[in-house]
């Protein structure tokens, strides 16, 4: 699970990358739920980078309200973070089976 997690993130950063296109804008595709393979189809020998910034912008200002995100934060952080958490998920899903299980062993009652 935490292999498909860094793969979806690391799609995102290649096509940082690729477009140099900023951590800010980056992260406001993310949110709208773009997906960074299709980000190929917006640029051309028409197009620049720099219409794929405006559009994604006035998408998001549409849909969220805003201009920018509130915390703009690189895709490592986000991949290290959610990792973490996926962490404390398994933990806490080992920590709870061991807790029922004593549970339903203390039920047993042997004469």
């Amino acid at each position: 699970m935490a292999k498909k997690i860094l793969y979806k993130l690391k799609i995102w950063t290649d096509v940082r990358k690729c477009f140099h296109i900023s951590h800010a804008y980056i992260q406001m595709a993310h949110e709208l739920g773009l997906n960074p393979k299709k980000f190929k189809k917006f640029v051309n020998h028409k197009q620049e980078p720099m219409e794929i910034i405006i559009i994604h912008r006035e998408n998001y200002f549409k849909d969220l309200k805003k201009h920018r995100p509130d915390i703009v934060k690189s895709v490592e952080p986000i991949a290290n973070d959610s990792n973490k958490k996926y962490q404390e998920q398994q933990t806490h899903k080992i920590e709870m089976q061991r807790i029922e299980k004593s549970i339903a062993n203390c039920g047993e009652i042997s004469f």
